[in-house]
Formats: structure tokens, C-alpha cells, sequence
């Protein structure tokens, strides 16, 4: 007798007969998973042994049958469909313990309705905007251990957060945030849009189980964490920031409101000039702080100041900076302390440095010692970075180079054999940034991604990666492809950085990004990084096929990864359709 169902990753399945599932009354599993289906057959309601439906990815699924028969029912998981609305029957599914339901339309949930699933384990509504009635619901249920939810700003006044002590992770959007937070298991972050509504330290009790926490349009930034420590809180990204970030009133406090913070990245903070600013305003120390990421600060001078009350975090490992045109140093010496220099306990050792569009840099600074154990050196549009430091030019910790063939070819060097000696470490680069953000989990989340609850497993993500490009393993005109898929990444580069060049001609004038398009700015660069960095992989595997070796497993892996690339770019390049030449920046004065 049938029991399990598996169908996913048949994409030319679009129909399913109405008295299909009436053949089949003992399925336990059934996993349609990557089809093209419309629609479920009513059908489906018979089956009440039922106790995994999985619909990852069935694109084109926009409604569901009633479900109500379906009392046995365990997993639902319905993660990048269309649904429009939540079944008819959904009460009924009591013993329930992943729910995976991106329904942006929730006006059919009546109270009460999140107590029906007392052994829920795992929530997932990522696109529903929740109510304060709804989100005191959820944290009554006390066997959730894995949560992703929306909730309005109205539900984080007077509440008791002890209830997130049971959480083992989860992904909490408070309003209608532009910022993509791919979700997997393992993170405990909080997504935040305007967080001046916050001022009171509302979010305060949230905050103290977090370990990510994403801002976007911060003005109140000071005043959400003031006067309180986040013992947990290791990761910050900011988008969109106009603070002063001049003196404050009162100083900076006397303690470190952030001790563990090992990730700050910061996009489009407006009156940033120093990264350093930003540490004393909000009275951060960085004395975890392991990686930076900075992108588009046009008034960023310098990433840190040293001296007097002022230090270089000692444990920086990688830096990150893209398109900050008015940077023109690194670490600068505080004017106050002249005699001050940094001690070798205090020294970062940085092992990677990734810059791009940073014209007016003319040099990595001061103390050389900083570059000694650098491992990764990526440069492009950095047209005044004539001469690396001695510490680089000698090192022997060099394992990569990147550049365009340009800069490399102008560098000036102390001895042509410390050029020689790094020749192997050179790799020319095309010219891309290397953001870390949005888009790169996109793909990797629908392959790998594998829902477990409990004792009962279901590896969605193992199913559908047999099954996703079933054709891709025996593809003929590998390299042609590749070469194609190149060329589009090219055209999508340059269309980029004239939407970039548009956007920036107009922001001195009173005018900003729309959210949709810095989204799409963003996704494009982590798409370009995501490229560049299979091209090893590439090269290997062409050579493989050269050799004739059809069922090359390297082949077949960058094939897929491409083929996931190109699928991205199609949504791109889809999205990007809609942009109007009127409809690139919009006014906020």
C-alpha cells in the first residue's frame, strides 16, 4: 500500500486529476514540491493518515482545497507559493507542529485562531502582518521552538518577552520592512523599519534574546538601545540613516550597549564620517567586532581614528568597503594625541580587504604592521592606490591578489622581486563589489534547506535537489553556456551602474532610492559576487570537460550553481522591466 507520495521537481506537472488522492487513501507524505501545479484537487481532503503536505516552490499555486479531514496533518509546508488566503478547514489541523504559510492576506484569522495548534514547533508567516491579539496567541504556545513571523508596531508596547527564552531560533519583522533576511533555524534576528517609533526602548525586552538586529530608515538609533546592554546581540546591519552623529549630549553613557558585536555592516548612512563616530555615539567599543562591511557612506572619510579615547577594534579580520568616494584613509591618528601610537597588543590582525569604487585612497596607512597576516587583498576603481604597503609587498600570508590588469600593472613596488614573489597570488578580477547580504541564500535555501521537527523528518531540500535540473548533468556545450551566462552578468553590471549614476545625480536635489530599487541594487551586487567567485570552479570544470568526463561531479555542481545564477538574473531582469524612467528616485522632501 502507497504511503509516501514524491513528486517534486517535476516541473511539467500542472494538473492533477479531481479523484487522484481517492486512489491512494493510506498516503502519509506527499510532496509536490517544484511543480507546476495550479491548483490541489478537493481530493486531497480524504486523506486523513496525511501527515506531511509539502508544496515548496509551486510557483504558480495560488489557492489551497479545504482541509479540514486532514486532522492527522503534521507538516504543511507551502514556503515560495502565490497563496492568496489560508484554507478553509485550518482549525481542524490541531496536531500541527510546522506550519510554513507565506500568506500575505490574513484577514480570515480570527482570534484564537494560533491556539488551535498547541503542538505547533515550528511557525513560519513570514508575509502576514500580525496584530497585537495574534502575536500574544503565539507566545501562549509553549512547545514553539522555531518562529518567523510580521508583526505591526502596536505589538511591542507593555509586553512580558520571558516567553522567547523557549525559542531556539527566530526571525521577527517589526513593520513593513524593505530588508530580505533570509531565514534558516539557526539565527535569532529582529528586522526593524523606522525604529524611531521605538524611542521609549520598547523593543528593549526583544532585543536582550537577539543575536542579529537589522535597521532600516534609523533615525532613533541612539535612543533604541540606550541604557540597556544586549549581551547577545553579535551581528548589526543599518540601511538608511540620516543621524548627526555629532556630540551627545550627556556623553555616550559608561557602558558598552553592544559587547559582543562581531558584524557591523552599514549601506547608505548618510553623515557617517568615521566609523569610529558612529562607536562614541552610541557608545560601542568593537571590541568583538571581527568583520565591517560599509557601503554607499558619502561622507565616510576614514574608517577609524586611534588615540586618546579613540582605538582600532583588535580583532578586525575582514573589512569591506564599496563605493564610500570620499574615503581617504583607513586609520588616522587622533590630532588631540600626536604622541600616541598603537601598542602591538592593540594591533588588528586583518586577513581580508576588499575595496571597490574608493577613488581617493592613496594608501592603506599606518602601522604596516596591521597588513602583516593579510591573506585575501581585493581591489577595483581605486585608481590612487599606487604602492602597497612594505608589510604586504613582503609578506608571505598572500594566498589571494585581485584586480583589474591595470592596477596591478601600475603598482609601484620597493623591489621588483616583491612583485615577483606575489605573481602567483594575482588574479585578475572583472569589476564587481563583494556585498554580503540579500539574495546569496535565496537559492541555496530551496536545495539545502531541510525541515526538521522533532523526531519526525522531512528533507525537503534533499528531495528537491535530486530532482531540480535533472537535465543539467548531461549538458553538451558546457563552456558555451557559461560563456553566454557571463556575458548577461556583464550587461546587468552595466545596467546597474547606470541606474546607480541616475540615483546619485539626483540626491543632491532632495531625492532618495525607492526601497524596491535598492533592493534591487543590492541583490544584483551579491548576484556579481556570487559569479565571480564559482569562476575557479568554472575553469576546473571546463577543463574536465575537455577530458571528456560526462558525469563529472564538478561539472554537474557548477552547472547547477549557474543554472540557480541564471534564474536569479531572470528575476532581475524581470523586476527591473517594471523601473519607468520617471519612477527611479522619489521625492521625500
Amino acid at each position: 500500500m502507497t504511503t509516501s507520495l514524491l513528486l517534486q521537481g517535476n516541473e511539467p506537472l500542472e494538473k492533477i486529476p479531481h479523484e487522484f488522492f481517492l486512489e491512494f487513501p493510506a498516503l502519509r507524505v506527499v510532496n509536490l514540491s517544484q511543480t507546476g501545479i495550479r491548483e490541489l484537487p478537493s481530493s486531497i481532503n480524504s486523506l486523513c493518515q496525511l501527515r506531511a503536505l509539502i508544496l515548496q516552490s509551486c510557483s504558480k499555486l495560488n489557492e489551497l482545497p479545504p482541509v479540514a479531514n486532514l486532522h492527522n496533518l503534521e507538516v504543511l509546508d507551502c514556503e515560495y507559493t502565490e497563496l492568496r488566503c489560508l484554507p478553509q478547514g485550518m482549525d481542524n489541523l490541531t496536531n500541527l507542529r510546522l506550519l510554513n504559510m507565506p500568506v500575505a492576506n490574513m484577514k480570515s484569522i480570527n482570534k484564537g485562531f494560533f491556539l488551535k495548534f498547541p503542538r505547533i514547533e515550528m511557525l513560519n508567516m513570514p508575509h502576514s502582518c500580525l496584530g497585537v491579539t495574534s502575536f500574544d496567541e503565539i507566545s501562549s504556545l509553549h512547545n514553539l521552538t522555531y518562529l518567523c513571523i510580521r508583526v505591526d508596531s502596536s505589538s511591542f508596547f507593555n509586553r512580558d518577552y520571558t516567553w522567547m527564552t523557549r525559542l531556539k531560533g527566530f526571525l521577527i519583522e517589526v513593520g513593513e520592512t524593505p530588508i530580505y533576511v533570509p531565514y534558516n533555524k539557526s539565527i535569532r534576528a529582529i528586522n526593524v523599519d523606522e525604529c524611531e517609533i521605538f524611542s521609549n526602548g520598547e523593543l528593549s525586552g526583544m532585543l536582550q534574546f537577539a543575536s542579529d538586529l537589522y535597521l532600516h530608515d534609523c533615525m532613533g538609533l541612539r535612543k533604541l538601545i540606550a541604557y540597556n546592554t544586549f549581551n547577545g546581540l553579535k551581528l548589526l546591519k543599518i540601511y538608511y540613516c540620516s543621524c548627526s552623529f555629532g556630540p551627545v549630549e550627556g556623553g555616550s553613557g559608561k557602558f558598552d550597549a553592544l559587547p559582543n558585536l562581531e558584524y557591523l555592516e552599514l549601506h547608505f548612512v548618510n553623515n557617517l564620517k568615521s566609523v569610529s563616530d558612529f562607536g562614541q555615539y552610541l557608545g560601542l567599543t568593537f571590541s568583538k567586532l571581527h568583520q565591517l562591511n560599509i557601503t554607499y557612506c558619502p561622507s565616510l572619510t576614514c574608517l577609524f581614528n586611534y588615540g586618546g579615547t579613540c582605538s582600532v577594534p583588535e580583532h578586525l579580520e575582514e573589512i569591506i568597503v564599496d563605493d564610500c568616494r570620499q574615503l581617504v584613509e583607513l586609520f588616522v591618528q587622533c590630532s588631540s594625541s600626536d604622541q600616541t601610537t598603537l601598542v602591538n597588543s592593540e594591533i588588528p590582525r586583518v586577513l581580508k580587504l576588499s575595496l571597490y569604487k574608493v577613488p581617493q585612497l592613496g594608501t592603506l596607512g599606518e602601522p604596516q604592521s596591521i597588513w602583516e597576516h593579510l591573506e585575501e587583498l581585493r581591489v577595483s576603481n581605486c585608481d590612487r592606490l599606487r604602492k602597497l604597503p612594505l608589510s604586504v609587498q613582503t609578506s608571505e600570508n598572500i594566498k589571494i591578489m585581485k584586480g583589474k590588469s591595470a592596477w596591478w600593472s601600475q603598482l609601484e613596488w620597493d623591489d621588483e622581486n616583491f612583485k615577483s614573489n606575489l605573481e602567483h597570488c594575482y588574479k585578475e578580477s572583472i569589476d564587481k563589489p563583494a556585498i554580503k547580504g540579500f539574495a546569496a541564500a535565496q537559492g541555496s535555501m530551496i536545495n539545502n534547506r531541510g525541515c526538521f521537527v522533532g523526531g519526525f523528518v522531512v528533507e525537503v531540500g534533499k528531495f528537491v535537489s535530486k530532482c531540480i535540473y535533472p537535465k543539467i548533468e548531461n549538458i553538451i556545450c558546457f563552456s558555451s553556456k557559461i560563456e553566454n551566462l557571463g556575458k548577461e552578468m556583464e550587461k546587468l553590471a552595466k545596467f546597474r551602474d547606470d541606474i546607480k549614476e541616475k540615483v546619485e545625480g539626483t540626491e543632491g536635489e532632495g531625492y532618495k532610492p525607492k526601497l524596491d530599487l535598492i533592493k534591487w541594487i543590492e541583490d544584483g551586487h551579491e548576484l556579481e559576487n556570487e559569479w565571480e567567485s564559482m569562476q575557479e570552479s568554472t575553469a576546473a570544470a571546463q577543463m574536465l570537460v575537455y577530458k571528456c568526463c560526462p558525469k563529472c561531479s564538478l561539472r554537474s555542481e557548477v552547472s547547477t550553481q549557474a543554472q540557480n545564477i541564471r534564474d536569479q538574473f531572470c528575476k532581475l531582469k524581470e523586476v527591473v522591466q517594471n523601473f519607468g524612467s520617471n519612477l527611479v528616485v522619489e521625492n521625500y522632501r
